[in-house]
């Protein structure tokens, strides 16, 4: 993390008395007299404004312009998966998911009211507001995605005035899911990300294309006209079946123990039938 940057060494100061030792000073006035000298084992360099403090904030700040802010916590979280080797495009990934698998909880929270009046297109792009740091971080093209965003807002606008088919929504949402499930690699190539994902990676884009899947459902059963609770069973049965994919096919070549996906998919599948069992 950005903490853990060593800090620069200190230079010593090079200011000489008149018997040519050099000698360490808080400050040297105009006139030449000396201020009080510094504590033991303590130096200044008062040559360059800042020193070597301000080089060193320089020196950290450009090796972790390429991180978003906030990851540090997901660090954290994927090393409690057991972990232990894994690259910043990963930790971008999984705060990526973070943000979906939120936009998610915010739909199912708003309920089939706010659905059916056009929430998911404004969940949505608030999510890609929110998702542009990590878009950046991902490497790809911004001008690919920041069209959605508009674009998003007046779907959603049109839903509110009741000038948009009920369908549109499920749509979107289960096309992007299967191509970000189905080829995440090619997906995340096609807005401009550069080389291939690792297999940690693979499977945290695999579970936010799960996410959309999981709007998909949910909007495809209320299109239905299907009660709420079993449009919310719907959307949490797809978060489950892809976490139990996840711990059989991904986890493994992830190198990350695959008892967390297997008690994600076991809490998810529990949702999933008590709202359905409504």
């Amino acid at each position: 993390s950005c903490a853990s940057v060593k800090p620069l060494a200190r230079e010593a100061p090079r200011y000489n008395t008149t018997d040519g030792a050099p000698r360490s000073f808080t400050s040297i006035g105009s006139d030449g007299t000396q201020d009080a000298p510094l504590e033991r084992g303590r130096t200044q360099d008062v040559s360059r404004p800042g020193g070597p403090r301000r080089r060193h904030r320089r020196a950290a700040g450009r090796r972790c312009a390429h991180r978003p802010r906030g990851a540090g916590g997901h660090r954290r979280a994927i090393k409690n998966y057991g972990v232990t080797t894994f690259t910043d495009r990963d930790v971008v990934l999984k705060r990526s998911t973070s943000i979906w698998l939120t936009g998610l909880a915010v739909l199912l929270h708003q309920g089939a009211d706010a659905a059916k009046a056009g929430s998911n297109f404004f969940i949505s792009a608030l999510a890609f507001v929110m998702a542009m740091p990590v878009i950046e971080a991902l490497g790809c093209d911004k001008a690919k995605c920041v069209p959605f965003i508009p674009l998003l807002l007046v779907l959603g606008k049109l839903k509110r005035a009741g000038k948009l088919s009920p369908w549109v929504g499920p749509a979107i949402s289960c096309f992007f899911g299967v191509k970000g499930y189905v080829s995440p690699s090619q997906n995340l190539r096609e807005f401009g990300m550069s080389g291939e994902l690792s297999p940690f990676g693979v499977m945290f884009a695999k579970l936010e294309a799960s996410c959309l899947l999981a709007f998909g459902a949910y909007l495809t059963a209320l299109a239905l006209d299907a009660s709420p609770s079993t449009a919310f069973g719907a959307a949490y049965a797809v978060l489950a079946a892809a976490a139990l994919l996840a711990g059989i096919v991904d986890a493994g070549a992830a190198g990350m123990s695959k008892a967390p996906m297997f008690i994600w998919a076991a809490l998810a599948s529990g949702i999933a039938y008590a709202a359905l069992g409504e």
